[in-house]
């Protein structure tokens, strides 16, 4: 009687282990194929149209007075003796 009760548990333990293996194997299948199909849908979102940035137009082409280079050929401060 004493074998057929640990059989009867080794073979409930194994076969609970097995169905958790599965499940858990069916869980990581399931967050992976989410992860690919939300990667998969935003490559795929159009955005919205970009609107002008704000400072956008605040840079201009430096003028040949206001760069460093420039003053030394014009005869700046910045000549050698």
């Amino acid at each position: 009687m004493d074998t057929a009760v640990r059989q009867a548990d080794q073979l409930a333990s194994a076969a609970v282990t097995g169905w958790a293996t599965v499940f858990g194997v069916l869980v990581v299948a399931v967050i992976l194929l989410a992860f690919w199909w939300g990667a998969r849908r935003a490559r795929r979102r159009r955005l919205p149209p970009r609107g002008p940035q704000p400072g956008s137009g605040s840079w201009h082409e430096p003028q040949p007075s206001e760069t460093h280079h420039s003053a030394r050929s014009h005869g700046g401060d910045d000549t050698e003796q």
